[in-house]
């Protein structure tokens, strides 16, 4: 309905980002899930220079608060 709305009366394909793979749950030291033992990474670029375990150990309440209202789409982030 959206496309139907600005003009575009089709498309010739879609690319989409559906967020992560099931090589990334599945390999142990990328650090998604909580069925293996091993470091909480979650970079999706090992070149990155900021793992999750360093988030959630380092940063304040605060900045846990705004991570997770900005990039977690959790509104009430204080009240969990």
């Amino acid at each position: 309905a959206q496309l139907k709305w600005e003009g575009i009366d089709g498309v010739d394909g879609i690319l989409a980002d559906l967020g992560i793979s099931s090589h990334q749950i599945d390999t142990p030291d990328r650090g998604f899930s909580i069925r293996f033992d091993g470091l909480l990474d979650m970079r999706m670029n090992f070149s990155s220079p900021l793992s999750a375990m360093e988030v959630v150990n380092d940063y304040t309440e605060s900045e846990l608060i705004r991570v997770f209202k900005s990039y977690g789409e959790l509104n009430q982030a204080t009240r969990m």
